[in-house]
């Protein structure tokens, strides 16, 4: 506890300073009493845990081993003072009879008790360990002065055992060390044993419930033999137990498999955990009992594989077998089965229930074959050594299936689609439409990427970007949107990248992509709705990240005009021969050719331009009618001259004066 206690208070973590006084810190006084003056003094400090002495053997009732109660109770009885031990009383100013005793003032939540196992041997000068068997009461009877509800003093306090540490072996200097401990949640006791655990069905062995006189869990009277290896044990405050108790239990009981409706109270604690070790227990023991069942399976796998790979036929030689002898089998199949760690009981359970490769869309549309880009997912192996594999399946599915109870009816029939469910004969491996379809989507997938190449090469920093201060008199310059051949780039050069491979950083080995691997989203050579609308297409290009198929989308108007023809840093100017290439895989790329007689003021769109100038004209003509209804009369004298037949309007209405008015008096802010 002090190690521990030093290095929480180095952490920056504030809590750890009192989380272990929490829970171990008591205090302690030491209480002398002058027999002469009957004065006392006091002598108070706190301690983690208490180190009782074992009672003598001559102490222990008649053919009966102690018990922990009776040595704590042993530990805080008086002791005398007299004799050459006499105490010094300074009231009395002289040495008197006396006596001492050890009062627990407070206690803690946990109480730790080391018995006193390692002593000092005077005969031999050196440490030895008393061989001295302990019994351990499940329940420890705490007497102390600390006040109860009622603030009573003199009072005891209720504790449970719930963690026992041994020591096997005579020596004081060295051992083997296991542990007994308690699940609160379920009352289910555990033995830890270096890295085996074991459910303890009665508890530790030298436990004992001593308000019962029955000592086992069947009722039968029996005796119980103290420990000669425990010497550090843990006892939980009843109440502060019935609170945690409560606490983990209602977090954790949707998680027990027989749902057990948990009510701890401080009465009735012991009872509570002794259903719920039963109940536990029980899930403990099947979970148990499938877990060596699925080791044996894993290690009659394991040597069976060992075997095929020390043996002296070529089951594992490609060489030694032609391709249509040979079987196909799933690669995360073989991976689950070589492992040896996968149990393979989810295929078990459904091999005669369904098919695997159909489950997994490893199959075609046409559940004739593998498609063709699944074929890859799995191994090519000779039937000799699908034989082998298959046999070590077998056997392993028989072991798994009459651990599960299933009925000998159905039991050859599911163990002959175990592994088949894996696997696909070579004579049907690939379906033949698929393939041809798969042959042609793959060599127009290399021809698209390589025209992407040649596109990518030409368009590179200097190439083919020509001038427009340069002599443009030849016919059919093409414009293009700049930032699409940015985004061109970017698309062949990450798939270049895929292609030439990828070096894993734990394993020295370069992957290389193939055609399947090539991200070509958004790249078809396949034309357009030709009812699509520009706002559509220009929607659709900025929505996605992929690259615009149109190409000019972005700088085309509506009329299907360029805007930016002449703006150098929005547009790239190249020759025929490159956008040929460009209509290869982008059949609907808007051309634009450049036109160098037209106006820079004007762009290329005449009516985009008339539209604009009318926008800009618009203002400047409304100033003028604005100035010119402000003359008097002009409005009214324009509605008077609307009368039917010739004939004046009598009366003017009162919109159109209120609005002459307004004209009249806001002058230019009208």
């Amino acid at each position: 506890f002090d190690r521990m206690q030093e290095s929480f208070r180095k952490s920056s973590d504030y809590r750890l300073e009192t989380l272990l006084p929490s829970i171990f810190r008591g205090t302690s006084a030491y209480v002398t009493n002058c027999h002469e003056c009957n004065g006392h003094s006091e002598r108070q400090e706190t301690f983690m845990d208490l180190s009782i002495p074992i009672v003598n053997v001559e102490a222990k009732c008649a053919g009966d081993d102690v018990d922990v109660q009776r040595c704590l109770d042993a530990y805080l009885q008086p002791e005398l003072l007299v004799g050459d031990n006499q105490y010094y009383c300074s009231t009395c100013a002289k040495k008197a009879d006396a006596s001492r005793s050890l009062v627990l003032e407070t206690i803690p939540p946990v109480l730790n008790i080391q018995l006193a196992r390692y002593v000092f041997d005077m005969a031999t000068f050196s440490k030895k360990k008393l061989a001295t068997k302990v019994k351990l009461p499940r329940t420890l009877t705490v007497p102390t002065k600390q006040a109860d509800e009622d603030g009573n003093n003199d009072t005891t306090a209720n504790y449970v055992l719930c963690a026992v540490q041994n020591h096997l072996g005579t020596s004081a200097h060295g051992g083997h060390y296991i542990a007994d401990v308690l699940d609160w949640t379920t009352g289910v006791w555990y033995e830890f044993n270096d890295e085996e655990v074991s459910v303890l069905e009665e508890g530790p062995t030298s436990s004992f419930d001593p308000n019962s006189n029955n000592s086992s869990k069947k009722g039968k009277s029996a005796k119980v033999d103290g420990s000669a290896d425990a010497y550090n044990l843990f006892y939980v405050e009843q109440n502060y137990l019935s609170q945690q108790s409560n606490i983990q239990l209602k977090s954790t009981v949707d998680r027990i498999d027989n749902k057990v409706q948990v009510n701890v109270s401080g009465d009735d604690i012991l009872t509570s955990i002794d259903v719920q070790r039963v109940e536990r227990y029980k899930c403990e023991k099947e979970h148990q009992k499938k877990s060596d069942i699925l080791k044996k399976r894993l290690a009659f796998r394991s040597e069976q594989i060992m075997r095929l790979l020390c043996s002296q036929s070529n089951l594992f030689t490609d060489a030694a077998h032609s391709v249509s002898d040979k079987i196909w089998v799933d690669a995360t199949m073989l991976r689950r089965f070589f492992s040896c760690q996968d149990g393979l009981e989810d295929i078990f359970q459904n091999s005669a229930a369904s098919n695997e490769l159909e489950d997994c869309k490893l199959l075609c549309s046409h559940s004739t074959g593998l498609h063709p880009k699944a074929v890859r997912k799995g191994k090519l192996l000779s039937r000799e050594l699908y034989s082998e594999l298959n046999r070590i399946v077998l056997e392993e599915f028989t072991q798994f299936s009459s651990n599960e109870g299933s009925e000998n009816g159905s039991l050859s029939k599911m163990a002959e689609t175990a592994f088949k469910n894996q696997a696909v004969d070579n004579n049907s491996l690939i379906c033949k439409p698929c393939g041809i379809q798969f042959q042609s989507e793959s060599r127009n997938k290399l021809e698209t990427f390589q025209t992407l190449i040649s596109i990518y090469e030409d368009l590179a920093a200097g190439q083919n970007d020509l001038d427009l201060d340069s002599d443009l008199s030849q016919s059919d310059i093409f414009v293009i949107y700049r930032p699409w051949v940015t985004s061109l780039r970017k698309c062949v050069e990450s798939n270049l990248t895929v292609m030439k491979g990828t070096k894993k950083s734990k394993k020295d080995v370069v992957y290389y992509g193939g055609v399947d691997d090539l991200n070509l989203e958004g790249v078809s050579a396949e034309a357009k709705n030709p009812t699509e609308t520009n706002e559509q297409k220009k929607a659709e290009s900025s929505d996605n990240a992929k690259l615009d198929c149109q190409v000019n989308t972005t700088i085309t108007c509506e009329h299907g005009k360029c805007l930016v023809m002449y703006k150098r840093r929005s547009v790239r100017l190249v020759p025929p021969s490159v956008w040929s290439k460009i209509l290869k895989v982008f059949p609907d790329a808007i051309p634009h050719e450049f036109e160098p007689k037209m106006e820079e003021s004007l762009g290329n769109c005449t009516t985009c331009f008339q539209e604009k100038q009318k926008e800009e004209l618009f203002p400047v003509e409304l100033t003028e009618w604005r100035n010119q209804i402000k003359e008097p009369g002009t409005l009214r004298d324009l509605y008077t001259k609307g009368g039917n037949d010739g004939d004046a309007c009598s009366n003017t209405p009162p919109e159109i004066e209120m609005f002459l008015e307004v004209c009249a008096d806001s002058g230019d802010k009208t």
